[in-house]
């Protein structure tokens, strides 16, 4: 099937008794894909003709479905030996997300998972990072060593020079807790960037 036939399908169930074939096709073009229409705010969706608030609600949690099932296909106690490990757990975590958010797992010695925690969330071009509370979590979980994470929705995943700055200082903030800084990991659709793969951290 198409994308605009898949689409069409699921509008059937909150269009009633109505023709769902030409505003599947008018979201298309709107958004430009299926991918874009699934990521399009309430708002933007509500001011198309013919798709009410409970449409919107409807696209809005086939979105958060998926995030949530390939969260669930995570094995809380893997073993996190390798940055493609990282990015695949990690990935679903900033699934179709509109602005910048932060992320942290905190792994013992033996490379297993303790615990992933949300650190804060920004505007569609930054997010500032509270450190206390990352060395906050990092000490609950008696974590060995911590990886962050954190998306670009502008599509780019190189880091900028704000995020390097930010990363060694954090770097510096862990040092003396015994707590060593693996990695950091920026998302942006399907891309991923090690700062550690690209020699940025020390």
């Amino acid at each position: 099937m198409e994308d605009y036939e898949l689409l069409e399908m699921l509008l059937y169930y909150s269009v009633v008794q109505r023709d769902t074939n030409p505003l599947a096709h008018k979201l298309m073009e709107q958004f430009g894909s299926l991918a874009g229409v699934l990521q399009a705010a309430p708002e933007a969706l509500t001011e198309m003709k013919g798709v009410t608030e409970s449409t919107a609600v409807l696209l809005k949690l086939v979105l958060q479905l998926m995030s949530r099932y390939e969260k669930s296909l995570n094995d809380p106690k893997m073993i996190m030996d390798t940055t493609e490990k990282l990015q695949e757990y990690l990935r679903p975590y900033f699934l179709g997300q509109r602005r910048e958010q932060i992320y942290m797992l905190s792994i013992d010695a033996k490379g297993r998972l303790l615990g992933c925690d949300f650190l804060g969330e920004g505007n569609d071009c930054a997010v500032t990072l509270d450190v206390r509370r990352l060395t906050a979590a990092a000490l609950r979980h008696r974590a060995s060593w911590v990886v962050l994470a954190h998306s670009h929705p502008s599509g780019i995943a190189m880091p900028s020079q704000d995020d390097i700055t930010t990363t060694r200082h954090c770097q510096q903030a862990l040092a003396p807790l015994g707590i060593f800084l693996q990695d950091h990991l920026i998302f942006a659709d399907d891309e991923c960037v090690s700062m550690r793969e690209s020699g940025l951290l020390r």
